[in-house]
């Protein structure tokens, strides 16, 4: 449930084991020796907690936008639904029956994306966010401030724009000028956590209903909420293997926030897409698990303005779309 600012938490164990997470992650950025790493006697098995009840599950898909390459790594829905999914070549713009209309050539793989109305495309990459007109062409380009920096979500209000950065574990605010405004580093934070504690490059935000931020701490399993300012306002979220909670080293790894306040989540490891209450109570899930298995950088999520729930499956080369019940 939702947590005010300045109550305890109780989760100081999930916090060292994740922090120790952290500090290797940002030693080594690449998996390769751990994918060589043959499979240990205390490794355990997911399958069994990917079995869930149907009942729980509490939308249906009702259409997909075919992907025309295999390699697909963000996604954003734009204010007037038009659907937007980068790839390492380019962004492309499908149109309302699933064709390519638009294509933003890029110079390397981006890490997020988010688009405005008017078809301007803020696009991340690990060090820096370019920004492209309605025509497609590079308009600005913000650098980060330092090479620990990796970008890995955006969001836009009206006068703002943040940006998560997971390596140096901050939210960035600028103006729409490309000013910096001020940094959300999440200390003390709406339970004294300390700030964001960051194990992997997951670390996502949205906007809230009512001008405040909400960004997801993975570290501590939890989302937290804060004014553009950086002053911290509540937060909710649970480590738990249940399905109410999150669970493994850096979750939840995608975040998108209805129109009435909900909270669709994603999870990479367990590969779970659920929906929460603006007050933090669970719902149910979007989709079986089994039916995201292959994806293991997890799902990112947008949803449209008739709060549609639409998921990037990379490996299906689909953008799947979902109504809730």
């Amino acid at each position: 449930m939702l947590k005010k600012n300045g109550m305890k938490t109780g989760v100081l164990l999930a916090a060292v084991v994740l922090a120790a997470g952290a500090a290797v992650w940002l030693t080594r950025r690449d998996d390769t020796d751990a994918q060589a790493t043959p499979p240990g006697p205390f490794e355990y098995d997911l399958q069994p907690l990917r079995r869930v009840d149907p009942e729980t599950i509490v939308a249906r898909e009702i259409g997909a936008v075919q992907i025309p390459h295999d390699d697909a790594c963000a996604l954003a829905v734009d204010p007037t639904d038009r659907i937007h999914v980068a790839t390492t070549e380019a962004v492309l713009r499908f149109s309302t029956t699933g064709m390519v209309e638009n294509r933003i050539a890029l110079p390397s793989r981006p890490t997020c994306l988010a688009v405005d109305a008017d078809g301007t495309t803020f696009v991340g990459f690990r060090t820096r966010v370019e920004i492209f007109g309605a025509d497609g062409q590079r308009a600005a380009m913000w650098p980060a401030a330092n090479d620990q920096a990796v970008y890995t979500s955006i969001a836009l209000a009206p006068e703002d724009v943040f940006i998560a950065d997971a390596g140096n574990r901050i939210v960035l605010r600028y103006n729409r000028s490309g000013t910096l405004l001020n940094a959300l580093t999440g200390d003390p934070g709406p339970t004294q956590s300390g700030g964001f504690i960051v194990p992997s490059a997951c670390f996502d935000l949205a906007l809230g209903r009512q001008g405040t931020l909400w960004i997801v701490n993975p570290g501590q399993l939890r989302l937290e909420e804060y004014a553009y300012d950086g002053d911290p306002l509540g937060s909710w979220g649970t480590p738990s293997m249940t399905l109410k909670g999150f669970c493994g080293c850096c979750n939840p790894s995608h975040l998108a926030i209805t129109a009435n306040g909900r909270f669709v989540t994603s999870e990479k490891g367990l590969d779970r897409v659920k929906i929460y209450g603006n007050d933090g109570a669970f719902i149910g899930l979007v989709v079986h698990p089994n039916a995201l298995a292959g994806n293991p950088e997890g799902v990112d999520l947008a949803v449209n303005s008739r709060d549609q729930i639409l998921l990037l499956d990379a490996h299906r080369r689909q953008v799947r779309i979902f109504a809730a019940r």
